[in-house]
């Protein structure tokens, strides 16, 4: 190892020429060549101490060893990553002859590459390769000097076995073993970094002894750890000032600037001369020192790090050197508590510790610290250490969790490994159940684990389960068990497995959905592996139908193929199908009863069903509907779409009705399971009550079952429609049309309209009488049909169909019969043949209540003259004159016609007449005098009685003025 170099003193002329003084002496061509480049030698300077013991002119050899070496070791600032190995020594006199002042010393600068460094810089300190003098011919020479060369630095005899004697003695002045207060100033040294007042701060370790006890001390802090941690910090054998040393271990001597109680705050004071002085306390990491460059869980691991460290440098030198080149094998070279999760890390790698008896804080620490600072290489030593102890070990719950993200991690980021770790993870499964028990709780463990590095990898670990175990005959499913005999937990493992090996198919399948194709293409696409397994896990459900594993099993995989529709289908089927009942839910044989499975996957799959749309729910009914072991299911599916109520039945009708719904039915099912379809139309037509979804459920059955509907079957349906047919229906209206509409399907099947639309046909006809009568040019032929056509239809009306609308369809018939009455001779008996003979009675009624309401009196005394004919029976039908007049008399005072308006008429003969003529003219007929006045002076004598029960003070002047008698 070659050392630049470079010397500092007081002399007349150094090398760069200057004038007298201190100054640099020489130095080598390298040294100058770093310092260029801009690596940081530091000072190189020498404080004395002071006090009595120190003279002020040494002159002898043992004046000048009472002042202290300044051993001042440690790394350089700058670019090139060198080490700087430096000794001051006090030489006293300055070098000009007869000069008497003091205070002259050299200092001497071995600087090295660091990365060249092959011993620890403790086995340098006064190296006989340092200058301790200077010649003072050389000093006083008016001459500069030569550079220096390259040196071979020697060292100074300090080794390992040297080191290990030194603290296997107590040490003297205080008692206390040597392998104690090293253990301390470890613990001291590794958690010296800390803050003070939020900024960083390195507490220095001081020690007070020899010169040659603080060699060894330092060498023993050096020696446990490699040469490169040793090259990451300084030490100084003396400083003037340790507030200001620029060093972490520092030797404390008399005559120094401190040794104060604010430097033993400030710094971690070891005083092993004095037996009364305070040692630092024991020190537990984490607790009474912070440590803000690691974690308390690394300084815990640090504490077990400080107490191998020293046994191991007693005892068992080995283990320390397997440490020292563990900690090289990675690229961390600092001298803090990071290095116990170093130490940590190397028990796991190396099996000293295993995973379950370390505490899981010192495995979080270990890992962090491999995730900062180590290779592949150990990581995968790492892993390796971890997949032995899972083969023998069960962990808890925090360990297991830390296991699985570091194997996971771990096989993320080296694709590499990930390959051996996922194959040692399926052999740890495969290795559970090669023995007669398998034991669950390691099967868990082991695939939590796994799961982790076959996500990491991107691969299915249940998937590749399946294909290594599933054909193993000897994994017991309880597929064979007796009644009452537990479900083996092997059996849920395996339908996970099974899940994922139908995720991995359905994959293959690249998307292709075939559902709504036969149930062999869905087993074809799911393979022959997956379908006998699937068939196998269904006996087992069925062997242990009722208990709740076997609930939890078909849950599971209904869960786990959920995402996958057609597979998730083809199991729930192929659960109903191997249930004893082919039936599934509504059978009401009690002993045909489904199993609780083939229940609860029926209600799985109703729920499904009817949450789809229509094109999910067609493609499953056509699955269904090709294979007649699976008739009854589509039945069941739709019976229950037929209730969905949040569906309004006429969306289900006309989804009936489409060709894509006839496609989706085949032509066997819809053949064996006709009157079913009806049955279904006719619970989704009837739902609502309407007679347009009746109808419209008879276009959905025609559509569908085409010809095979039976004339029975539509003879109900238009009954039902009729029913609620209303018979007040105005032409051109919603049900106007829908009656046209069941007409013209009555007509196509041949069968009678139904009473109700014939009543409402009837209607229209009596109304377009009135429209073709009060015309402003009357067609008399049109009239005279339409007359005959009512006269043929009046006789045999169903009006009891009316029920409680009859007085109402009644009243509507009226109208349009008091709008005709005053038209013409054709119209002058329509009261009479209107409507059956035990309903005209109502017809007159109505039809004068209508023209007291909106005609002329003039009108009211020819309808008078019409209904004489009721009288004297030449209207073909005979009612008695006083009960017709109180019923007329009725109706006018109903709707405020006065005896005195209607006598005013009656009485006056000139308007008589005029009524007279205009009956005659308009009815072609003799003026019915008798049965008239007959009429009327009842219609009067009720009128007259009327009006008395409620004004008889004006009723008698009425009475007194008119009479109330028709005159001639």
């Amino acid at each position: 190892m070659k050392a630049e170099q470079r010397i500092y003193t007081s002399c007349n002329k150094g090398i760069s020429g200057n004038t007298s003084g201190f100054q640099v002496y020489s130095q080598s061509p390298g040294m100058a060549r770093w310092l260029a480049d801009g690596n940081d030698l530091g000072p190189q300077e020498y404080a004395a101490p002071r006090g009595p013991q120190f003279p002020p002119q040494p002159g002898t050899p043992e004046e000048l060893a009472l002042y202290p070496s300044r051993n001042h070791f440690g790394p350089m600032n700058g670019p090139d990553g060198l080490y700087r190995m430096a000794l001051a020594t006090y030489i006293g006199r300055d070098y000009p002859e007869g000069v008497i002042r003091g205070g002259n010393y050299i200092d001497h600068a071995l600087v090295v590459r660091a990365a060249d460094m092959d011993a620890y810089p403790c086995q340098y300190i006064q190296s006989p390769t340092f200058w301790t003098t200077m010649d003072l011919n050389l000093a006083r020479s008016a001459q500069a000097p030569e550079p220096l060369p390259e040196v071979e630095p020697r060292r100074n005899g300090v080794t390992a076995e040297a080191v290990r004697r030194f603290i296997a003695q107590d040490e003297p002045n205080i008692g206390v073993p040597r392998s104690q207060i090293l253990t301390d100033m470890l613990r001291r040294f590794l958690g010296r970094h800390t803050t003070v007042a939020g900024k960083p701060y390195t507490r220095r370790i001081v020690i007070r002894c020899s010169a040659d006890d603080f060699t060894m001390w330092v060498s023993a802090i050096q020696m446990a750890l490699p040469i490169r941690q040793a090259l990451g910090y300084g030490f100084s054998t003396y400083e003037k000032d340790i507030t200001y040393a620029n060093a972490d271990i520092v030797r404390a001597v008399d005559g120094i600037n401190g040794m104060s109680a604010d430097l033993t705050a400030s710094c971690a004071v070891f005083d092993l001369l004095d037996p009364s002085a305070p040692q630092p306390p024991h020190m537990v990491f984490g607790a009474d020192e912070p440590t803000p460059e690691a974690s308390v869980l690394e300084s815990l691991t640090a504490d077990e790090l400080c107490t191998f460290i020293v046994g191991a440098m007693q005892y068992s030198p080995d283990s320390l050197t397997v440490f020292h080149r563990f900690l090289d094998e990675t690229d961390y070279a600092g001298t803090d508590t990071q290095l116990g999760a170093a130490y940590a890390l190397l028990r796991l790698v190396n099996g000293m510790t295993p995973f379950a008896r370390m505490d899981a804080d010192s495995i979080d620490a270990a890992i962090a610290f491999l995730q900062r600072h180590c290779r592949p290489d150990m990581w995968r030593r790492f892993a390796d250490g971890m997949f032995r102890d899972i083969a023998s070990t069960t962990f808890d719950e925090r360990r297991l969790g830390i296991i699985a993200n570091t194997l996971g991690g771990i096989a993320e980021s080296d694709p590499d490994y990930a390959a051996t770790a996922t194959q040692r993870c399926l052999d740890l499964i495969v290795d559970v159940f090669s023995t007669s028990a398998p034991d669950h709780t390691a099967y868990e463990q082991r695939h939590a684990i796994a799961a982790n590095v076959f996500a990491a990898a991107h691969r299915d670990l249940d998937t590749e389960l399946f294909a290594r175990l599933a054909d193993n005959p000897n994994i017991d499913l309880g597929d064979g068990a007796a009644p009452g005999t537990p479900m083996p937990w092997t059996a849920h493992v395996v339908a996970a497995w099974f899940a994922g090996a139908v995720r991995a198919a359905a994959q293959a399948t690249r998307g292709d959905d075939p559902l709504g194709r036969p149930l062999s293409v869905m087993v074809q696409a799911v393979g022959t592996r997956n379908t006998l397994m699937m068939d196998r896990l269904v006996r087992v459900v069925i062997a242990h139908d009722g208990d709740a594993d076997a609930s939890r099993l078909v849950d599971g995989m209904a869960r786990a193929l959920a995402p996958i529709p057609w597979a998730w289908f083809l199991f729930l089927i192929d659960v109903m199908s191997g249930s004893a009942d082919a039936r599934f839910v509504d059978s009401p044989n009690p002993a045909a009863r489904p199993s609780q499975a083939a229940a609860a996957c029926y209600a799985m799959l109703r729920d499904w069903y009817l949450a789809q749309d229509d094109d999910a729910r067609l493609r499953c009914l056509r699955t269904l509907c090709g294979d007649a072991e699976y008739h009854r299911l589509a039945d069941l599916l739709l019976d229950e779409q037929a209730r969905l109520a949040n569906t309004p039945p006429s969306r289900f009708l006309d989804l009936l009705a489409t060709p894509a719904f006839g496609d989706a039915l085949s032509d066997t099912y819809r053949q064996a399971h006709l009157n079913h379809l009806l049955g279904v139309i006719e619970t989704a037509a009837g739902r609502d009550g309407s007679p347009f979804t009746r109808y419209h459920g008879m276009v959905a059955a025609s559509r569908l079952l085409g010809a095979n509907v039976p004339r029975s079957w539509y003879e109900r349906q238009i009954a039902d429609v009729d029913a609620g047919m209303p018979l007040d229906a105005r032409p051109g209206d919603d049900y106007d049309r829908l009656r046209d509409n069941t007409l013209q399907l009555c007509g196509q099947l041949g069968t009678p309209v139904p009473p109700r639309m014939r009543l409402v046909g009837y209607r229209r006809l009596v109304t377009s009488l009135a429209r073709s009568a009060t015309a402003k040019r009357p067609d008399e032929n049109t009239a005279n049909v339409t007359l005959r056509r009512i006269q043929a239809s009046a006789a045999d009306l169903p009006l009891t169909v009316a029920g409680n609308q009859l007085d109402a369809y009644l009243g509507a018939i009226a109208r349009d019969v008091a709008a005709c009455v005053p038209t013409g001779r054709s119209c002058w008996n329509l009261q009479a043949i209107v409507v059956p003979r035990e309903h005209t009675a109502t017809i007159i009624r109505a039809a004068m209540r209508e023209t007291a309401a909106h005609a002329r009196v003039d009108d009211i005394l020819l309808l008078i003259a019409v209904d004489a004919g009721f009288v004297d029976g030449t209207q073909g039908v005979r009612y008695r004159a006083d009960q017709l007049a109180r019923a007329i008399a009725e109706e006018l005072a109903g709707n405020g016609v006065r005896l005195k308006t209607l006598a005013r008429a009656a009485d006056d003969k000139r308007q008589m007449d005029k009524l007279i003529a205009r009956y005659e003219r308009s009815y072609g007929i003799r003026f019915p005098d008798r049965s008239f006045d007959e009429l009327y002076n009842g219609i009067v004598a009720a009128l007259e009685a009327t009006e008395q029960r409620h004004r008889p003070s004006i009723l008698g002047s009425v009475q007194g003025i008119f009479g109330g008698k028709r005159r001639h």
